[in-house]
C-alpha cells in the first residue's frame, strides 16, 4: 500500500487501534451487563427488562438457533431465508463468511473444513443456511458469552 503523505499513513496506522480499544471497552460493558444479570439471577431478583431472544438463550446456555439471528441481524436472516426460498443457481458461494477480527482485519472463515471449494447448491444450501447461522450465532460470538457469564477468566 502507498501512501503519498505522512497523514495518510499515521490514519492507517491508527485505526486499527482506535478499532482495538472500541472491542476492548465493548468488551469491559459486555463482562459488566453479564455480571449484574448473572447476579440478579443468583439473588433472585426480579429485572424488568425485556432481553432479546438471543442473549437470554446465550445466558442460560442454550445452544442459538436460525430463528434468533432476525434479533442479531436483521439482514443477514432476511437474505438467507431469501436463499432458502431462492430456486435458480448460486453463482460464485462458497461455504465460507467474512468475519472481522479485533484488530479491524478482515478475515475469510470456512463454515466447514474445505468450504471455500465447495460451492452452494440447491442440494445442500439449507445446510449451508444453518452453517452461517451457527457461526454467527455460537462460534463467532462465543468470546462474548464466556465473557458475559464469567467462564473465560485466564
Amino acid at each position: 500500500m502507498v501512501f503519498s503523505s505522512k497523514q495518510q499513513l499515521k490514519k492507517a496506522i491508527c485505526i486499527p487501534i482506535r478499532q482495538q480499544q472500541r472491542w476492548a471497552t465493548a468488551f469491559r460493558w459486555w463482562s459488566s451487563l453479564g455480571r449484574i444479570v448473572g447476579k440478579a439471577l443468583y439473588e433472585g431478583i426480579l429485572l424488568e427488562y425485556n432481553f432479546a431472544p438471543l442473549f437470554v438463550s446465550k445466558l442460560v446456555g442454550r445452544y442459538a438457533f436460525l430463528d434468533e439471528l432476525s434479533s442479531l441481524d436483521v439482514e443477514l436472516y432476511r437474505n438467507l431465508m431469501y436463499l432458502k426460498h431462492y430456486e435458480g443457481t448460486h453463482q460464485s458461494s462458497h461455504w465460507t463468511s467474512q468475519s472481522q477480527r479485533s484488530t479491524g482485519e478482515h478475515s475469510i472463515v470456512e463454515l466447514r473444513p474445505g468450504g471455500s471449494h465447495i460451492a452452494v447448491t440447491n442440494e445442500n444450501k439449507l445446510q449451508y443456511i444453518h452453517a452461517v447461522a451457527d457461526y454467527k450465532l455460537n462460534r463467532q460470538m462465543q468470546q462474548w458469552w464466556r465473557r458475559s457469564s464469567g467462564a473465560s477468566r485466564t
